[in-house]
């Protein structure tokens, strides 16, 4: 279970609504949405990319609660050495203290190449709970699953991934609408709320590089 506490508005059933969201090219340092108010939910995709050195590091955020990250690794074109190219997407939430609209917050993904993603929902009672529900990570070359129709509570699909270009990428989801659908450098974050009961989603990549990496799964919030 992903730790979560602020019991700040009015009680009864748990519904999540879709609120802000922001991309930034300075993937280390991000600029949270503004209008963030206390007990809402803050979603972080990050997304880093080197060349010839080592895999960016996993980290999350200060402030943040990790949920999940995956690499990635390719050696193209051969005979110039092994995984030359290397990739790192991280997924980190935290509960807004009300600090956090339109702030600068470091401690995210860093690498030759980076960015980040954020996705911001308000609930219509406390968060007691986050529990990531299901990982799938993959080197992005296949649509997943994302199985939410198991969840008898609030759920978020959502489903990130990158690869070692510069380049715009994307993933897709069908079977419910996407709240929104952020796409900065490689980075490719997209996300749905839904209130009981949900449907299973499908992630499909447009990854392009010679190392990709994505991550898919739902969220439980109670």
């Amino acid at each position: 279970m992903l730790p979560g506490l602020y019991n700040t508005h009015p009680s009864g059933a748990l519904n999540l609504n879709y609120l802000a969201s922001a991309l930034d090219a300075d993937g280390p340092v991000l600029t949270m949405p503004a209008g963030i108010a206390k007990g809402d939910l803050i979603i972080v995709a990050g997304w880093a990319s080197n060349s010839y050195t080592t895999i960016p590091a996993a980290v999350y955020g200060t402030g943040f609660t990790a949920i999940s990250t995956h690499t990635g690794s390719a050696s193209i074109p051969a005979g110039r050495g092994t995984n030359e190219y290397r990739v790192r997407v991280c997924l980190s939430y935290k509960i807004a203290d009300g600090t956090e609209g339109g702030t600068d917050i470091g401690g995210f993904l860093s690498g030759v190449l980076d960015a980040g993603a954020v996705i911001v929902y308000r609930p219509t009672a406390g968060i007691s709970s986050v529990i990531w529900a299901q990982n799938t990570p993959s080197d992005a070359t296949a649509a997943q699953t994302i199985n939410a129709s198991n969840s008898a509570v609030t759920s978020i699909a959502c489903a990130l991934g990158g690869d070692n270009s510069d380049d715009v990428t994307d993933i897709a989801l069908s079977g419910a609408v996407a709240d929104v659908d952020l796409l900065i450098d490689s980075l490719s974050f997209t996300a749905v709320a839904q209130n009981p009961p949900s449907v299973d989603v499908i992630a499909t990549p447009s990854l392009f590089g010679d190392a990709n990496t994505m991550i898919s799964g739902y969220l439980e919030i109670r």
